[in-house]
């Protein structure tokens, strides 16, 4: 009997496209909600109750429910930012409301290089270390920058103001 190793190695061998794209190793590289939640659990508890509080409403989440096309959420995050904790819960929320809509986390302190492979197109390496985070990449199904999101919309904008100043430690 010849092992399976040595099949697949034949077949690699005569240039048979895998049917994984690159792209998809280095969005997968990206934590889950759960693997992050679980590597910062000091977060962990202050998401899980904004994930309780979170209410989308109906025609919104139909529209995410029949959105027709596939969507992948690259979100970049800095565990020390204020804005986190409110945002990561809203993709997340997202990110559930579609079988067609997947969500992966980076956050500022791992090893970007993977996923300034995956914006290839863009000037992604030149812009982040001047980033305000968090922000959201989105990719299509063939994993094409489409648009991203981020750091906050510009209504968020006096509220924010406030919001620092009434906490100076941050």
């Amino acid at each position: 009997l010849i092992p399976i190793v040595t099949i697949l190695m034949t077949l690699l061998n005569d240039t048979l496209p895998l049917p994984v794209q690159q792209k998809i190793f280095a969005f997968t590289t990206g934590l889950t909600a759960t693997e992050f939640l679980t590597a910062t659990p000091a977060l962990a508890k202050l998401v899980h109750q904004r994930l309780r509080e979170i209410r989308i409403p109906t025609l919104i989440q139909d529209f995410f429910i029949t959105y027709p096309d596939t969507l992948n959420f690259a979100l970049l995050v800095s565990e020390d930012a204020p804005e986190t904790p409110i945002i990561l819960p809203i993709w997340i929320r997202i990110a559930q409301l579609s079988s067609r809509f997947s969500l992966r986390i980076f956050r500022d302190t791992d090893n970007l290089g993977l996923l300034t492979q995956l914006m290839e197109d863009q000037d992604f390496n030149e812009e982040l270390s001047e980033m305000e985070l968090p922000i959201c990449l989105i990719l299509d199904e063939e994993w094409i920058y489409q648009t991203q999101w981020g750091p906050h919309p510009q209504a968020a904008e006096p509220f924010l103001d406030k919001w620092f100043e009434q906490h100076g430690e941050y």
